[in-house]
């Protein structure tokens, strides 16, 4: 299953340097995303560490087939993931800063090209995840972003193009 083509024509103008600096720099902070997968065709939602890939074309997550969303991506490869700001005291929840994106799951198979550097990837921004990388029910899944939207604060929303994703997600 795969989404639908994009709209012609109804794309947002380019951001500006500075909300691109600001979307890159909540992707910096923020290691967890909560990820959004299909269950019997109903939302569902799981919180997961992840990581860019060094090209910043996809985000990577190293999960076990013991959870559910792995094999909910198995079954269905469309998901959703957010990066929010962490809620402090005396911040209203609908000025956080927070990025969604929309696309593909991929299991990216060990004996893959794609693997060493998905791998190198995630451990340089979870290093204590090494010990699971032993483990043969832990896998990789790149998420091939569709579409994006990021909300840089109360009334501040935007249409992100997915090759401005991945500058913001590029190391």
């Amino acid at each position: 299953m795969g989404y639908p083509p994009r709209l012609k024509g109804m794309a947002n103008p380019m951001l500006d340097e500075q909300t691109l600096s600001e979307l890159r720099a909540l992707l910096t902070a923020s290691s967890v995303a909560s990820l959004a997968t299909l269950r019997d065709g109903a939302p569902a939602i799981s919180l997961t560490p992840w990581a860019a890939a060094a090209d910043g074309a996809s985000l990577l997550i190293h999960v076990s087939g013991l959870a559910q969303h792995t094999r909910e991506m198995l079954a269905d490869s469309r998901v959703a993931a957010m990066v929010a700001e962490p809620e402090t005291s005396g911040t209203l929840a609908q000025a956080l800063p927070r990025v969604i994106i929309s696309g593909l799951a991929r299991q990216i198979d060990r004996s893959s090209p794609d693997y060493e550097a998905a791998k190198s990837a995630y451990l340089a921004r979870h290093p204590r995840s090494e010990m699971t990388f032993g483990l043969g029910d832990f896998s990789i899944f790149a998420i091939e972003p569709h579409s994006a939207r990021y909300i840089a604060g109360f009334g501040r929303a935007f249409d992100v193009e997915t090759s401005e994703l991945a500058q913001a997600l590029k190391h």
